[in-house]
């Protein structure tokens, strides 16, 4: 079974830390933050998720900074299978196990306190399915479960604002 997942750079909780380094002109950051995420599954309704992550990042130039992410599930969801023309049917549990990638952030700063970026990088994630499912064609029920990793390009646009 193939998997889709698509992050969305919502995040509701953010917490900055910035330290500037002996070099001059590079200065590093951590940020902590919860992700809203879409597992899209082949014949499937889509799956939202939650991941809790990590980004650290240097400010290499004054318009470029590079990150690395690494996020874990929180929030997993169930969802409706209908397989085979409907001759399968049953309950899913998507999870998504964790999530790592690695980004090029292009920004320009607007005011002092408002700054707007894109990020285009690369992401692996590891998800996991378990369904209980019917066959009404064999007239059995059964259970799976199922792992799968994939990695993608991945981009986002945002702006930040400074208190």
């Amino acid at each position: 079974m193939k998997f889709t997942v698509k992050l969305v750079s919502a995040s509701v909780l953010a917490i900055a830390a910035s330290v500037t380094s002996a070099q001059e002109g590079i200065s590093f950051y951590g940020e902590a933050g919860y992700t809203f995420g879409e597992v899209e599954i082949a014949d499937a309704d889509s799956a939202s998720v939650g991941l809790l992550g990590v980004t650290l990042g240097a400010n290499v130039h004054e318009y470029l900074a590079v990150e690395v992410m690494f996020a874990g599930g929180v929030a997993d969801d169930d969802i409706d299978l209908s397989l085979d023309d409907g001759w399968i049917e049953g309950e899913a549990n998507i999870e998504v196990k964790n999530t790592y990638g690695v980004f090029l952030k292009p920004k320009v700063k607007l005011t002092e306190e408002l700054e707007i970026f894109a990020k285009i990088g690369w992401v692996q994630s590891e998800l996991s399915l378990d369904a209980d499912l019917v066959d009404y064609y064999w007239e059995e029920s059964y259970s799976i479960s199922e792992s799968d990793s994939d990695d993608s390009f991945a981009y986002a646009v945002g702006a930040q604002y400074s208190f």
